[in-house]
């Protein structure tokens, strides 16, 4: 990674480059963020959204759908755009571009921004530029109903938007990396065919507009697919080991795909349970606020209440949460820490970590803390899902994969420079050199790098 003699972000951005620089302005602004959501109909891709945004506010939710353009702007993505935010039922839309014609674009802009479809022109390199933030800053504190000065130091703080390009690439190289093995062995790779049905069933999910109907789908894939990183290393090691785990028991094939980043493939099936995790998380908050606002109907199943389907601890942690102060910012808590942090911590300076997540998420330490303890409430299991070793000055996360560990190094890196050093043991400095290194082999397996 850049800062770290590894791969570098391109400069000029193009394609899926683009349409992360874009989707990561989102969670600069505290937005919960999803991205490349696709809407299939009997096998066939009927609409691809590049983005799209939600945060609780007082008076409700803001939910925003965004599209990136690289080249310049065309009146059928702004109908295109406008269709697709009454068709999800979204407050706002927004279309990203990269190249400007001034005159015309502010002629389109007045047309389009009474149907709450908005537009700005998105200029990298004034982005990256000092102060060069600020007009952007402006478009997006109107269109996210946002502090814009709040927005400009957090657009400027040091690896924020980078971080985000970074996570979305590494999620986009890892997608690809389990599709291309699925291709090369099919009969030998039949969890991994799993892991793409769960990848189908999170985007499937998205155009449900009940937070119930969300959970349960989430639910009965999580459920259909438990153990799915375990049981995929089980059958690497038993159908095609290949060199990466050749001769390794099942056990120590593993720990080389959960400390090592060993097999992409893997690795794409953590990322898949994690993200499905989170979302269902986003889903439990949703009903917690849809409740609170009193804008959650009354539906059920043969008589029996939606919520009452969903599994006992997901109810618990509703019910249990009700008055949480800062839980609607829980999505975002956990996005930015599995994703961009890298989902550690480091011990000695937990109040610092605690901190640097919440200016994220636009909340203080304390809730970030008590968020982190959500997945323990949603998703129990034995021993918790942190771990902790005395030789070690890290509090991990399990199952997480090593390319995103990285970019939590980097990121700190970024921001601490030399110091990050200070106080770490000898054996936290090699893993996190491990953890950068995956990173670099994993983006350096995308066509697209340096691009």
């Amino acid at each position: 990674m850049k800062d770290s003699s590894g791969t570098s972000l391109p400069q000029e951005p193009r394609g899926a480059h683009f349409e992360h620089l874009a989707a990561s302005l989102f969670p600069a602004c505290g937005f919960f963020v999803e991205w490349s959501i696709k809407q299939d109909i009997e096998g066939s891709e009927i609409q691809e959204l590049d983005s799209a945004a939600s945060r609780w506010q007082p008076g409700g939710q803001l939910r925003i759908v965004a599209e990136a353009k690289g080249a310049g702007l065309h009146t059928y993505d702004l109908f295109t755009l406008l269709g697709r935010r009454h068709y999800l039922g979204f407050e706002r839309a927004v279309l990203l571009y990269g190249e400007a014609t001034p005159d015309r674009d502010s002629l389109l802009s007045d047309c389009f921004k009474p149907h709450a479809v908005w537009l700005h022109h998105l200029d990298p390199k004034a982005l990256y530029s000092p102060g060069g933030s600020k007009g952007l800053s402006e478009f997006l504190g109107e269109l996210c109903r946002i502090d814009a000065a709040e927005i400009n130091r957090k657009l400027e703080m040091v690896g924020c938007i980078s971080a985000w390009r970074f996570s979305f690439w590494i999620e986009k190289v890892l997608i690809d990396e389990l599709r291309r093995y699925f291709r090369c062995h099919r009969d030998q790779a039949t969890v991994c065919h799993e892991a793409i049905d769960i990848l189908e069933k999170i985007n499937e999910r998205f155009f449900r507009p009940d937070c119930r109907d969300q959970s349960s789908a989430l639910y009965e894939s999580y459920i259909e697919h438990a153990r799915l990183t375990r049981r995929a290393v089980d059958e690497k090691v038993t159908q095609a080991p290949g060199s990466e785990l050749e001769g390794l028991s099942s056990d120590d094939a593993f720990k080389a795909c959960m400390y090592a980043g060993a097999v992409p493939a893997i690795q794409a099936c953590m990322y898949l349970e994690h993200r499905s995790r989170c979302l269902l998380l986003k889903a439990a908050v949703d009903m917690i606020m849809h409740k609170r606002n009193r804008t959650l109907g009354q539906a059920t199943i043969f008589g029996i209440p939606k919520e009452d389907c969903l599994p006992a601890s997901f109810r618990s942690f509703v019910n249990d949460n009700m008055d949480t102060d800062g839980i609607e910012a829980y999505p975002q808590v956990w996005q930015s820490y599995l994703f961009t942090w890298g989902g550690f911590l480091l011990k000695e300076k937990l109040e610092a970590e605690h901190m640097r997540i919440g200016e994220d998420a636009g909340v203080g330490p304390e809730v970030v803390e008590r968020a982190l303890g959500a997945f323990d409430q949603l998703f129990p299991t034995d021993n918790g899902w942190k771990y902790e070793q005395e030789s070690k000055s890290t509090q991990v996360l399990k199952l997480l994969p090593a390319a995103f560990r990285g970019l939590g190094v980097a990121r700190r890196m970024w921001v601490c420079g030399k110091q990050l050093d200070q106080g770490l043991t000898y054996l936290t400095r090699r893993d996190f050199s491990d953890w950068l290194k995956a990173a670099n082999a994993l983006l350096q397996k995308d066509s697209s790098a340096g691009s």
